[in-house]
């Protein structure tokens, strides 16, 4: 806050923008490091889960190379057609333990695949 007789100038209204930017990242960092640290939980739980299968060994490696836009759809690896986003996954389908369906995303609102995990 600026007092009478303050020789400070108030921010430019590029700074103050700036500014809320920052602070809207800021309430973000916590979120994103447990999304980060769940997104490490759940690729440990996929690697133990399709270490014989090769398309959930397909799957992985897509999953991993997110971030250069890349994934894999039906055997293919597919790139450049979906955006970020959030994979969704619901266990428990049909009441069957053993049973999720998943699908993914994008920031959107596309849906860029779907699929069925089913153990054995």
């Amino acid at each position: 806050m600026l007092s009478a007789g303050s020789c400070l100038e108030p921010p430019s209204r590029w700074q103050a923008a700036q500014q809320r930017q920052e602070q809207a990242a800021a309430t973000f960092a916590k979120p994103a490091a447990e999304a980060a640290l769940h997104r490490q939980t759940l690729l440990r739980f996929f690697d133990l889960r399709f270490k014989k299968s090769p398309e959930g060994q397909k799957r992985l490696m897509a999953i991993r190379a997110g971030a250069s836009n890349k994934w894999v759809k039906n055997g293919t690896l597919m790139s450049g057609t979906a955006d970020y986003g959030a994979l969704f996954i619901r266990f428990n389908v049909s009441g069957d333990p053993k049973r999720a369906t998943a699908y993914f995303k994008d920031v959107d609102g596309r849906l860029a695949d779907e699929f069925t995990i089913q153990v054995q």
